[in-house]
């Protein structure tokens, strides 16, 4: 067992990714678009403290910095949008920041921005 395997199996949560992916045109020419990159990429969602938190009458702005732990040969990059599962349910989205790769796993930075 590797040390990516290893790893794995304390990923509880799953995530989808959605971001910039290659395609062909009809004509042959290459170009980009939006669209899922992948669906439930087992991973650990890693919660830091609130760094903004602006509560009003009306809303309150949710704003916090945390770190997705992966596989190692998961593809994501800088702006991408993953949408997180957590074990009970709940859904959070967030947009990723430079992943940093290690040969056990794949750290990336999040950020979650939502009005609740």
């Amino acid at each position: 067992m590797t040390p990516a395997d290893i790893l794995a199996t304390r990923y509880t949560h799953r995530m989808d990714i959605r971001g910039w992916v290659e395609y062909e045109k009809p004509n042959g020419a290459t170009d980009h678009r939006e669209d899922t990159k992948a669906t439930a990429v087992p991973c650990r969602l890693s919660v830091s403290v609130s760094r903004n938190t602006n509560q009003t009458d009306s809303t309150n702005d949710i704003v916090y910095d945390s770190l997705i732990l992966c596989r190692p040969e998961v593809d994501v990059q800088a702006g991408d949008i993953i949408t997180v599962v957590l074990e009970n349910g709940w859904v959070r989205e967030f947009t990723a920041g430079e992943p940093f790769p290690y040969p056990s796993h794949l750290e990336i930075p999040v950020t979650r921005k939502d009005v609740s």
